[in-house]
């Protein structure tokens, strides 16, 4: 099915790129993968034929697939690719990923009615939670959820022996004034990227020497 109408937009830390079959309806549907066994086998069944169409042009423009997500049924729903770098990804990048993408699923015609087709990257409430996550957002911020309900941020020093490392100022503390917390991932329940927000220095008392 031919594909028309390219949308850009960049907002909450990802940039999206969107084409729509031209006059077929958008259609939003509840059934996901997760959604009843039989479809659900169907619907991974689907997700890895695209993501197998994906991977070589992802590979081209040089950044990784992170996730195919399928929305509503093989008659009509969205296709969302998830893609992404170290360093981030552009919208131009983005639209050529659509672009080639579109043709090949012309080619392949994996669905009995219209679909939307969206490529994005993953926003920093993307979790990470595999080893390439962590050393494709090295040196990033991150936000750590552990199971005991604390909530850790820090800057990803990397995975080591199956533990995450970040070095976390102290408040109060001075930029250079770190130290590195050890995180076990079995503890971690949620990890995602976040805006560096260093504590606060206290005021100044008169007549203190630094």
């Amino acid at each position: 099915m031919s594909l028309g109408s390219l949308f850009l937009l960049v907002g909450d830390g990802s940039a999206v790129c969107r084409l729509r079959e031209v006059g077929a309806p958008v259609m939003e549907g509840s059934v996901r993968c997760d959604h009843g066994l039989a479809q659900a086998v169907d619907c991974e069944r689907l997700e890895e034929r695209i993501a197998q169409l994906v991977r070589p042009v992802a590979a081209e423009v040089g950044v990784e697939l992170l996730a195919v997500q399928l929305h509503g049924g093989r008659r009509s729903g969205r296709v969302r690719i998830v893609v992404d770098r170290a360093g981030g990804v552009t919208t131009d990048e983005l639209e050529r990923i659509s672009r080639a993408l579109s043709l090949l699923l012309d080619v392949e015609d994996p669905f009995d009615g219209p679909y939307r087709l969206e490529v994005t990257s993953p926003g920093l409430d993307w979790p990470l939670t595999t080893p390439a996550d962590f050393s494709r957002y090295a040196g990033a911020w991150l936000a750590v959820v552990t199971r005991d309900g604390r909530r850790i941020e820090g800057r990803n020093l990397g995975l080591r022996e199956g533990a995450l490392h970040l070095a976390v100022v102290e408040a109060g503390g001075r930029g250079a004034d770190e130290r590195e917390v050890v995180v076990a991932l079995e503890d971690a329940v949620r990890v995602v990227r976040a805006v560096e927000r260093r504590p606060r220095r206290g005021r100044r008392r008169s007549g203190a020497v630094e």
